[in-house]
């Protein structure tokens, strides 16, 4: 519970609760995980980078049985060192402050500590395409071996690898059809991921299939009616529609703007919209 309150105060904002909570959890349980990433994004949010690696650097050393030094593997799912999760968060730091080379020691070690953390295999898959600028194989190897992990840990398939292995396939590759496929199988796992749905639209929406497109923003707007980022979306891609109509345009960024007033790249994509129907006042309002 202490974990639970300081997340929620860290969610608001209350940095000083939020550390004074989680410092009371270590006390209570040292191999607590949570408690050392949640004292890492304390520290983040200072901008306190040496420290934020302290915390996670503590809490994979206090999460390592001393067992575990004498296992020379692990079966799927059986977790073989430190802990997966501040692994992989210690991977993401790392990726953050541009220590590329680190991220990637980082995501391997939280994978090989268990296999069928798909978010890890996730982490990886997009460091090496994407910052690592190796291929599509590349990152086609992490998310089929998080497929057969989960497989064999008879765990569900995850939304997420399939979501960020649609999006490679096509903005890699270009192979629309084959992300098309793993956007369905990503809706299959979860008929209610607004990630699969949000990319899925998009695609459609750069493909022309501007129906298809209307489909996927408004599924997620059934149940999730301010999703800023699918409203945005749905807007731009009326607004390219050659049967579009400005009105609904700007109805679609206001309800954006009115779910989430600051979001940035509403704002801008608003703006611009505006300035290419002529209002340059209104643009620069915004």
């Amino acid at each position: 519970r202490l974990n639970y309150h300081a997340k929620r105060e860290l969610s608001r904002g209350h940095i000083e609760e939020a550390q004074e909570l989680y410092e009371r959890a270590i006390a209570i349980d040292p191999r607590d995980g949570r408690a050392y990433l949640g004292l890492s994004r304390v520290a983040q949010r200072r901008r306190d980078f040496v420290t934020a690696k302290e915390y996670l650097k503590a809490g994979i050393a206090n999460s390592i049985k001393p067992s575990d030094s004498l296992t020379n593997g692990s079966s799927a799912g059986i977790e073989s060192g430190g802990n997966p999760y501040l692994l992989q968060a210690m991977g993401c730091l790392e990726e953050r402050l541009g220590h590329l080379a680190e991220a990637e020691a980082m995501f391997i070690s939280a994978v090989r500590s268990r296999p069928c953390h798909a978010a890890a295999w996730v982490s990886l898959a997009q460091l090496r395409t994407r910052k690592l600028r190796q291929g599509a194989n590349s990152g086609r190897m992490c998310y089929q071996t998080a497929e057969r992990e989960l497989r064999l840990s008879g765990l569900p398939q995850s939304s997420h690898v399939y979501t960020a292995w649609a999006s490679m396939e096509y903005k890699k590759a270009g192979e629309h059809r084959r992300a098309r496929e793993l956007f369905r199988k990503a809706l299959e796992c979860d008929p209610r991921c607004s990630a699969a749905w949000l990319q899925l639209g998009v695609m459609e929406s750069d493909l022309q299939n501007w129906d298809k497109a209307q489909e996927c923003f408004e599924e997620v707007l059934t149940y999730d009616k301010r999703n800023s980022r699918v409203l945005q979306a749905y807007a731009i891609m009326e607004s390219k529609r050659p049967d579009g109509y400005s009105r609904e345009v700007i109805d679609l960024f206001e309800r954006a703007l009115k779910a989430n007033p600051r979001d940035g790249g509403v704002l801008q994509a608003y703006a611009l919209y505006v300035a290419k129907l002529g209002d340059i006042g209104a643009a620069r309002n915004l």
